[in-house]
């Protein structure tokens, strides 16, 4: 896993600023908390979310990051508080299992709330599998995802770390496994099958990326069966009414396959619609998030640069006399100037080990006292 550059002197801030670099939303890390709540226990979590060092009510925010420093120290806690484990384990133990259940839990209604239906509305997996791409760059910045459809119930899912010198994580394959394999379950659907093709994991030919091959039902594939089907059943019916000469029942047939037309070229007239419609829909959304995300970016950067100048006047004051600080305080305009004496002095240039803390604990006298020695 990447972790983010840490800031010089930020190590006793709280909270700390580098926990809240724009790496993973919030929008996915509180339905993973909610999930972690309910397998093991409120209690567990937020002992676990104490550890990693930023409170609940920031990581169960919908308009909020974290970092990638921040996601080590929480399943650090987390192994440590489920399994008394002092490091984070092999990506084959049980611990990691607790993300893939939860990308698999990230699909349920409840989760999804309102966008559940909306989705459902796209028809089939197919559509969904092609946005994922969109949909990572909304939750993860430290990967980024493609897709190559083979069939319209076959896709190549290829996950790559941004930074080329780190590979995908435990963490991120199990939660990406979850969330591909239980995604056909919107639509009704049994799990998609899952065929690992790379994997950093993989102990004859390890890969820095992950490359997943997802077969799924496709619900296009059933209807259009049944339709063939009904005309089939229909022709070989009309056949023979036909031979037998029953002129009527002919010609009801007739009407009826002319409307199961119709209504089979309205269907596809009105999906092909709805799907440029939600299209269109998901770039606007996908707009407005990264236009809230791209300000929270802004403001990120401006907290981190005056915690950088702020620590750098508390350092610079403490070179400098009180009065003259106060001063500054209270006139931020104001020349200065040296003042004081004019006196005979002696600059030393030299590399003493400890030279400075112990001339910060004596008086000059005793300084210069010393430095004669020399």
């Amino acid at each position: 896993m990447a972790v983010a550059d840490r800031i010089d002197g930020m190590a006793d801030a709280e909270p700390e600023v580098f926990l809240k670099a724009p790496h993973f939303s919030t929008k996915g890390i509180g339905a993973f908390i909610r999930f972690l709540d309910n397998r093991e226990g409120a209690s567990v979590i937020d002992g676990a979310l104490e550890d990693a060092g930023l409170p609940r009510d920031y990581v169960m925010a919908e308009d909020l990051w974290v970092s990638s420093e921040w996601q080590l120290r929480f399943q650090r806690a987390l192994a440590g508080r489920l399994y008394q484990l002092a490091e984070l384990p092999e990506h084959d133990h049980p611990f990691w299992q607790l993300w893939r259940e939860g990308g698999q839990s990230s699909l349920s209604r409840e989760a999804v709330g309102p966008l559940f239906d909306v989705v459902r509305t796209l028809g089939s997996p197919g559509l969904a599998y092609r946005q994922m791409p969109t949909l990572m760059s909304l939750y993860n910045r430290t990967a980024q995802l493609s897709t190559e459809s083979i069939s319209s119930s076959t896709h190549r899912i290829t996950l790559s770390h941004v930074d080329a010198t780190q590979s995908i994580d435990a963490a991120l394959y199990w939660n990406l496994l979850g969330t591909l394999e239980r995604l056909p379950m919107i639509w009704g659907l049994p799990d998609a099958q899952i065929d690992v093709e790379e994997s950093p994991f993989d102990p004859k030919q390890g890969s820095q990326r992950l490359v997943l091959k997802v077969r799924h039902t496709n619900p296009e594939s059933i209807r259009w069966g049944l339709r063939m089907m009904g005309t089939l059943v229909g022709g070989v019916l009309g056949a023979l009414a036909a031979t037998m000469a029953h002129q009527v029942l002919v010609t009801v047939l007739g009407a009826c396959l002319g409307s199961l037309a119709v209504l089979w070229f309205m269907e596809i007239r009105w999906r092909a619609r709805a799907e440029l419609e939600l299209a269109e829909e998901g770039r606007q959304l996908e707009s407005l998030i990264a236009a809230q995300d791209g300000r929270y970016q802004e403001l990120w950067e401006e907290e981190r640069k005056l915690r950088r100048s702020l620590l750098a006047s508390q350092k610079l004051s403490g070179y400098l006399p009180a009065d003259l600080v106060d001063e500054i305080l209270e006139n931020p305009e104001m020349e200065t100037t040296l003042g004081g004496r004019r006196t005979d002095a002696a600059v030393l240039f030299a590399d003493l080990v400890g030279f400075t803390p112990r001339t910060e604990r004596r008086s000059p006298e005793d300084v210069v006292d010393e430095l004669n020695l020399y």
